[in-house]
């Protein structure tokens, strides 16, 4: 039987320009429920205006898995609030799937003011139970997630081990089908209980005939039958665990024999968002992780070079006003990357872009050694003669001639000022997967 355990609560101090008031009354210290469930129950006021929402959200993913409505009735907090007339209607209730998430996870439970701001007010600390409700079989298809920001080096990886005999990969530029990732998100939400906000409402599935929520039966209220409750958090996890598998291999082993690759035995695909790595790994028994790195000033030049070379504002920039403050962005995308590492070191594996441009046949080998799969010099020179054949979409992916040139391009391309501002943006990440600074 999995179990869902919280083993701490710890509240945030109460920003009084905006909030008047909260309280997360559940979950508490060693609560403990079947399945992949656990409730969040509490109440808060804006200090002006009702919130729009509450959120629990990944911390190391920085996505929401559940939107709650702040809006049920109070009178025990308008009592303690009298002068804010909004008070009476400000309770919250609702449950949130840990399915996917750490071994022992955190979530962080989000007010979404009036304004759009958002205000973190609690970290809810827990432990998943028990075994998997569904596993890979023998001689199925094990998957390589390629983690990583973009403009990385991702392409040239992904291309690098399309080529191998062992390894389908969707090899049409830029390698990004996400076949796999699209049937773990369905998994997600097809066992994720439903919210009370849009189409996460039980009532309202049916007016989006564009997009899918959580199942409207899959609320405390419906499942108050203790069957119908465990086989709801068992069986049917299960069956869309095993239906969306089946999906997966299908469509890898179509794409490997119109490859005319007979001997596969891994599919790879990127992730920019690492949200699936912990379900991954404990879904499929071979699964493989590589953590793909570069100097993130270089990558900052990167995509500069890539949105003026085709013409674009691409990669977020066009949500930022300044460089300096697409800088800071950045380097937060930097830190839930080096979070994700630091979690997962244990398992995966890191790979330095730089590496891999400046020595490509032993970094090619160690790579294919974690996999677990053939890297005889033969193979590797083969791979890389095959990777590097002319390929005019390639081309276009690049902002240099020599890849060589793409090396510490920021101390040639960035002013005195911004070289300052990026030195101190990324300075942590970067020490911690060993960049100078």
């Amino acid at each position: 039987m999995n179990r869902t355990r919280i083993v701490e609560v710890r509240r945030f101090e109460l920003l009084e320009d905006r909030l008047a008031g909260f309280s997360i009354d559940i979950p508490v210290a060693n609560e403990c429920a079947e399945g992949f469930w656990a409730r969040v129950a509490g109440w808060v006021v804006g200090r002006h205006q009702p919130v729009r929402e509450i959120r629990v959200s990944i911390p190391e993913v920085g996505r929401p898995v559940q939107r709650l409505a702040a809006n049920l009735p109070r009178p025990d907090v308008q009592a303690y609030l009298p002068s804010h007339a909004h008070a009476m209607h400000s309770g919250f209730d609702g449950h949130f799937s840990t399915f996917g998430l750490a071994p022992h996870f955190e979530v962080v439970v989000e007010v979404v003011d009036a304004e759009q701001r958002v205000i973190p007010v609690a970290t809810i600390c827990g432990t998943r139970e028990g075994n998997p409700v569904w596993k890979a079989e023998p001689g199925q298809l094990q998957p390589i997630l390629v983690t990583a920001l973009a403009r990385s080096g991702t392409t040239w990886l992904m291309r690098l081990l399309s080529v191998h005999p062992a390894i389908v990969v969707y090899a049409q530029y830029p390698y990004e089908m996400h076949a796999a990732g699209y049937w773990w998100q369905v998994c997600r939400v097809l066992t994720a209980p439903s919210g009370g906000i849009d189409i996460g409402h039980p009532d309202y599935f049916w007016f989006y005939l564009d997009r899918v929520g959580p199942p409207p039966f899959s609320i405390p209220d419906m499942l108050s039958e203790p069957g119908l409750a465990h086989w709801f958090r068992a069986q049917h996890v299960g069956r869309v665990l095993a239906h969306t598998s089946s999906m997966i291999e299908a469509f890898y082993r179509h794409i490997a024999a119109s490859q005319q690759k007979q001997a596969v035995s891994h599919f790879a695909e990127k992730q920019a968002i690492p949200a699936y790595s912990w379900l991954v790994w404990e879904l499929y028994p071979g699964a493989r992780e590589i953590f793909l790195v570069r100097d993130f000033r270089d990558l900052y030049c990167s995509i500069v070079a890539f949105n003026r070379k085709r013409g674009v504002i691409a990669f977020e920039r066009d949500n930022f006003d300044s460089d300096e403050a697409y800088a800071r962005w950045l380097s937060e995308c930097a830190v839930v990357l080096q979070r994700n590492w630091e979690a997962r070191a244990d398992r995966a594996l890191l790979v330095r872009y730089e590496d891999l441009i400046t020595a490509p046949q032993p970094e090619i080998a160690r790579v294919l050694n974690y996999l677990g799969l053939d890297s005889r010099p033969g193979i590797v020179s083969m791979m890389l003669a095959q990777a590097n054949m002319p390929d005019v979409n390639l081309q276009k992916h690049r902002t240099v001639d020599d890849a060589m040139q793409s090396i510490g391009r920021w101390r040639r391309e960035l002013s005195p000022a911004l070289q300052a501002v990026v030195n101190d943006a990324f300075r942590d990440s970067l020490r911690a997967f060993g960049y100078g600074v």
